[in-house]
């Protein structure tokens, strides 16, 4: 019933029908009525409201009233604040689905949800472009990736119009003169230049970004500006960026290297491995990421993983874990995985040789918990052994083993190819999995001696 309805005008209008009724119920018994334009109306709200001590918090729907009097002898008397609450009656409906409630209430205070939530999600600044043309390039960008099952866009999005669209919005009006200002916005996404004014700053001073992150930025800063061009072609003119150039990005690597908190991914060596299997086992709901070890997982996909996911020879991974269900009874929110593709992971691939009956076992009993809970938690649990190790460390680990079982297992045939190791970690290009190569053979340093060589050749053979 609930969970699947969905908030309609009609309902609305009962509510707005209620309220008038209410206005005019506390005129006839001489109670204080608010004013719109002089006291203080909060807006309508979801709040967790505890009933008694031993019974689990209920959701209700309320708006505080401040009362503003002019004069002490007014106040006299009188109330300070009143809350005004809604009954559950007209949303007991949409009690099972957060967003309803939430769509709701932003109904309620008189706003259009698709508008109010892009507004705040993205914090769009549209001091010259046109609200709904910023807001049509971000739901149709949206709608785009999650049609072709690509990379999640939402971190995307918001970085886009906060350290590209609203940087540019800030200096002029005129779209067409922001080309003029490419290098300069290049210079602030760099971060590294001293003459950087605090009005004109994107990140915070000496925070440096990798250049994935600011390659994303200037991608859909074009992508946004051929969008304007195909609308409206004659207003705005065809416009791309290239604001920096490969030797300012090879200086921000180094530089980002040289930093004090940057850190190497590193594998996780065997003794180490011993340590924190013990912790992690003794855990309900951290012992699921074993997996991250035994099959390179990452942390959201090991997360997201049911029973479901186990195939006769193989896992099946093509999601991770986004949400939590809101109810007890709600499923957990899924999303597909980094780069929107799924893959199969042969058991074979496991470090110790892990059965499917222990790996189904696993799954089976392991209890949900949020991905950024998790790694709160390991870090609790790690920093308590003195190990300083991050999840993702472990995914490292299994790419180092069984990229370099290639080459250690070159002669026999045995193992995965190089091809296939790439499959197994999801990695879209064969130079990802190459950076795990390691050298396995140590080469002699003395000079080449070709007098004890051609002794070799001639000693006899016994």
């Amino acid at each position: 019933m609930g969970r699947h309805k969905k908030v309609k005008k009609s309902d609305i209008s009962a509510i707005e029908r209620w309220i008038k009724k209410q206005v005019e119920a506390r005129e006839k018994a001489k109670k204080r009525v608010w004013d719109e334009e002089r006291d203080t109306v909060c807006p309508w709200n979801v709040y967790d409201e505890i009933q008694t001590k031993d019974s689990e918090p209920v959701k209700v729907i309320k708006r505080n009233i401040k009362f503003k009097y002019k004069i002490k002898k007014e106040a006299k008397g009188q109330p300070k604040q009143t809350w005004q609450r809604l009954p559950k009656k007209y949303y007991k409906d949409y009690l099972h689905s957060k967003r309803e409630l939430e769509n709701l209430c932003i109904y309620l205070n008189g706003l259009d949800p698709a508008e109010y939530r892009a507004g705040i999600r993205y914090k769009v600044m549209t001091a010259y472009l046109p609200n709904r043309v910023v807001l049509d390039f971000i739901e149709s960008t949206k709608s785009e990736f999650a049609n072709d099952q690509k990379k999640d866009i939402t971190n995307r999005l918001n970085n886009f119009v906060r350290c590209g669209l609203n940087w540019f919005q800030g200096k002029t009006s005129k779209v067409n003169e922001w080309p003029k200002l490419q290098k300069r916005w290049g210079v602030c996404l760099l971060n590294m230049a001293d003459n950087i004014t605090e009005e004109e700053r994107i990140f915070e001073e000496g925070t440096l970004r990798s250049k994935n992150t600011i390659d994303r930025v200037i991608w859909l800063m074009n992508k946004f500006m051929e969008h304007l061009h195909q609308e409206y072609p004659h207003r705005y003119s065809a416009i791309k960026f290239d604001p920096i150039s490969a030797s300012q990005f090879r200086q921000l690597e180094k530089k980002r290297k040289n930093q004090k908190d940057y850190r190497e991914r590193r594998a996780i060596n065997e003794f180490h491995w011993k340590k924190i299997v013990k912790i992690i086992d003794e855990d309900p709901q951290l012992k699921i990421l074993k997996l991250c070890w035994e099959f390179g997982l990452r942390r959201s996909e090991a997360l997201a993983l049911t029973v479901d996911s186990m195939l006769e020879d193989s896992l099946y991974i093509d999601r991770q874990l986004d949400e939590l269900g809101y109810g007890k009874y709600d499923e957990p929110i899924t999303k597909p995985t980094k780069t929107g593709k799924a893959r199969h992971i042969p058991y074979t691939a496991s470090q110790s040789k892990m059965t499917p009956e222990d790996i189904y076992d696993l799954i089976a009993s392991a209890e949900p918990i949020h991905p950024t809970e998790a790694t709160k938690k390991w870090r609790e649990l790690l920093d308590e052994k003195n190990l300083d190790y991050i999840i993702h460390e472990m995914r490292h680990s299994f790419a180092y083993s069984i990229v370099n079982s290639v080459i250690i297992n070159s002669k026999t045939g045995d193992g995965f190819s190089l091809k296939e190791c790439m499959e197994i970690l999801g990695h879209e290009s064969i130079e990802t999995t190459n950076k795990y190569i390691r050298h396995t053979k140590a080469y002699s340093k003395n000079k080449f001696n070709i007098e004890e060589a051609r002794k070799k050749q001639l000693k006899p053979v016994s």
